[in-house]
């Protein structure tokens, strides 16, 4: 299978990351997928973001604090100036142009959110072209327990024997910051593809280094970073 590439945050060389722009202009480029880190609004609407606050003209917004309405009025998601982006318009756009869908559940997502979240992808009938991404092996368990069609993705800084027993356990399969040994990560996705798992791996913004990775046999590249 050759490797996948995913825009995480869209593409942000030229738009800023998460929003409506940075979407439609990854959706308009060879990405196999789009990756939406979701954090949710205090009436429980995911919006796009890496950070639990978003910042405009000097002042923060914690995103847990405030409705969508109050978020919209300040202008976060007005086009062009927009700096991240709903959960429905992501949706529109990765549907459009069918894309694979990639969503990061945060830490701190309580389970009906996630409840939320796998009750809209169902109910547009996209749950098999759906990957969720969590560094929170709970949520993933949970999801793994409702038996969904969707693939789950355990995020990591670092390996280790116990990760991989996980994987193995509950069919996750694994995402990886770069860690800068290649070795290491060549090791790690020959390991995971002997028990039929897959292995991404996140965290690269360069040209030189992106170009380094392609050469190792990993499923999945996350452009740009991740929490």
């Amino acid at each position: 299978m050759p490797t996948m590439w995913i825009a995480s945050g869209g593409y942000t060389v030229k738009e800023t990351p998460n929003s409506y722009r940075a979407f439609l202009a990854a959706a308009n480029r060879p990405f196999e997928g789009l990756m939406f880190s979701a954090r949710f609004t205090k009436d429980r609407y995911p919006i796009c973001a890496e950070k639990p606050y978003l910042e405009q003209e000097g002042s923060t917004f914690y995103i847990d604090q405030y409705p969508l309405k109050d978020l919209a009025q300040a202008g976060f998601f007005a086009v062009p100036q927009d700096s991240t982006v709903e959960f429905n318009s992501f949706l529109e756009i990765a549907i459009r142009y069918q894309k694979r869908i990639f969503i990061k559940i945060n830490r701190n997502t309580s389970f009906k959110e996630i409840d939320y979240l796998t009750g809209q992808l169902k109910a547009l009938g996209i749950l098999y072209q759906t990957t969720l991404i969590s560094p929170k092996k709970d949520y993933l368990v949970y999801l793994r327990n409702q038996d969904l069609d969707l693939d789950l993705q355990l995020e990591t800084d670092a390996y280790s024997d116990e990760l991989f027993l996980d994987c193995c356990k509950y069919h996750f399969d694994l995402v990886m910051r770069v860690t800068g040994f290649l070795k290491k990560m060549v090791y790690i996705a020959g390991l995971y593809h002997d028990y039929k798992l897959k292995v991404g791996i996140t965290g690269l913004d360069k040209a030189d280094v992106l170009a380094k990775y392609a050469s190792i046999p990993v499923d999945y590249i996350f452009t740009g970073g991740t929490e």
